[in-house]
């Protein structure tokens, strides 16, 4: 039974296998198809509507209607269309590169981390007529019309000369010398006044041509607009607690938020990999407790109990435990994961666990390893009483040999009751890096290919199983029962 209809699927690049997609997100593998990781735990805000498959078949992404992005795997978050007018309706992988296609239903293809194409802008002439995308006839691009600049001619420019002025000279005035006479007269002076010199002005005649009036069509400009950058925040919003990693460990890979009442059963198994389930086989390398589906829990979070009716007798401890050895594993490349969670009070035999595997008889041709993001226990003294609880974070190679590996958080009688973060990343050399409360713990170290195989997911409420063993010892009469460890999320993030 279904809790979501199949909206999508994809093959593997073999055709020997194909994974289904359900609307909210859930991931069915078959064949030589291996989960990745699924948004079966996540709160979506629209629902899925498609899934492609990266190249490598190692990877694929997941598309909301909304065009939001989840990529799982080594598939590479490129973009998204979450600001998109028009509901997305599909994906496909982009050959040859390591981007992909979204179509709307309107139609409109939208390539992102396609080389020689530019993210986020819509149908590309020349170029998206080869992705294999509906049927939709691709646009031909209009063939640009280019307006030759008009030549400007200068207006002829009339000069005329002016009027010659011509200047006329003035009369010379004579002046004639008085008769002398022996009368006595008063001579008579007659003065002959000058003639008035008129100098006409020259006539100025300004012949004023109009201009003739250029008019220069302006180029056609071809403004580009950049596509708008949309930065999506890795799925429903978290990233690793360390800020260093947050650039390097952008995807969200794995997300169990242990939501709801039941189990994420997409996600985990409450049975031991390597026993079937009811089987009466111990869980730990000393012959301790068994795997119990009644110790594991969800409500308002993870719990996993170890409970007993007959608390002196180990092997008669169920367990609380769960794995995502058939459905997860971690991604190719380089990951972080990061579990908060807090510990049961420190007691005789009490062994809680986080722990990532790899196993050849899940995924031929790997070597086993062994990578614990936390151990803590409580180790019995040869005086019979239990020393304070300690925790470690150690690598157990596929050799047998520690190396330098191991790491204490803390110190020896550590608390660990409250809500705490532990983590691990493991680049992509294989250097591995653990971490508490967002502070790396000691130093990094390089474990190489072997820290690079695909490990899944264990959480384990153990308990040990003799009473000789210096690392946990087995529950006694003043071990709480049930002893209780709870689990907030447990993320995966990828580069």
């Amino acid at each position: 039974h279904l809790a979501q209809p199949i909206v999508g699927m994809a093959a593997t690049p073999t055709g020997n296998g194909y994974w289904l997609v359900a609307s909210d997100g859930g991931i069915f593998s078959f064949g030589d198809a291996h989960f990745h990781g699924s948004t079966g735990g996540v709160h979506l805000a629209q629902p899925i509507v498609g899934m492609a498959a990266t190249p490598t078949g190692n990877g694929y992404w997941l598309v909301a209607s909304d065009g939001g992005i989840f990529s799982f795997g080594d598939a590479h978050f490129h973009g998204s269309l979450s600001s998109a007018a028009a509901q997305v309706a599909g994906i496909a992988p982009a050959s040859g590169s390591t981007g992909y296609f979204l179509v709307t239903d309107a139609g409109q293809v939208v390539p992102y981390g396609v080389p020689g194409l530019v993210s986020g802008v819509p149908e590309q002439a020349g170029t998206v007529q080869a992705a294999s995308i509906g049927s939709r006839k691709p646009r031909v691009a209009p063939t640009p019309t280019t307006v030759a600049p008009t030549t400007t001619v200068p207006a002829p420019t009339t000069t005329v000369p002016p009027t010659t002025t011509t200047t006329v000279p003035p009369t010379t005035t004579t002046t004639v010398p008085p008769t002398t006479t022996t009368t006595s007269v008063e001579p008579t002076t007659t003065t002959v006044p000058p003639t008035t010199t008129t100098t006409v002005a020259p006539t100025t005649t300004t012949t004023t041509v109009a201009p003739t009036t250029t008019t220069t069509v302006a180029p056609t400009t071809t403004t580009t607009v950049a596509p708008t950058t949309t930065t999506t925040v890795a799925p429903s919003g978290p990233v690793p607690t360390p800020s260093a990693l947050r650039s390097t460990y952008s995807s969200l890979s794995f997300d169990d938020e242990f939501t709801g009442t039941t189990l994420n059963n997409r996600h985990w198994e409450t049975c031991i990999w390597y026993a079937a389930c009811g089987s009466s086989a111990t869980i730990s390398d000393n012959g301790g407790g068994t795997a119990d589906p009644a110790d594991v829990s969800v409500g308002n979070g993870l719990s996993l109990a170890a409970t007993s009716t007959t608390p002196t007798n180990a092997k008669s401890w169920g367990n609380g435990w769960i794995d995502s050895a058939p459905y997860y594993a971690t991604p190719a490349g380089g990951y972080y994961v990061e579990i908060e969670a807090r510990m049961p009070g420190a007691a005789a035999g009490l062994w809680p666990a986080l722990c990532l595997y790899e196993d050849s008889n899940l995924h031929p041709g790997i070597s086993y390893a062994e990578m614990d993001i936390l151990e803590r226990v409580s180790q019995p003294l040869s005086n019979g009483s239990v020393a304070g609880p300690a925790a470690y974070q150690s690598w157990h190679s596929a050799s047998g040999t520690d190396g330098d590996g191991s790491r204490q958080i803390g110190s020896q009688g550590i608390d660990l009751t409250g809500w705490n973060t532990y983590g691990v990343s493991v680049s992509s050399t294989g250097t591995i890096q653990y971490y508490f409360d967002g502070s790396p713990t000691g130093t990094a170290f390089n474990a190489g290919s072997n820290a690079l195989e695909p490990m899944f997911l264990n959480l384990a409420m153990t308990t040990g199983g003799s009473p000789s063993d210096s690392w946990a010892g087995v529950p006694s009469s003043s071990t709480p029962d049930p002893s209780v460890m709870n689990v907030a999320y447990v993320r995966v993030f990828s580069s």
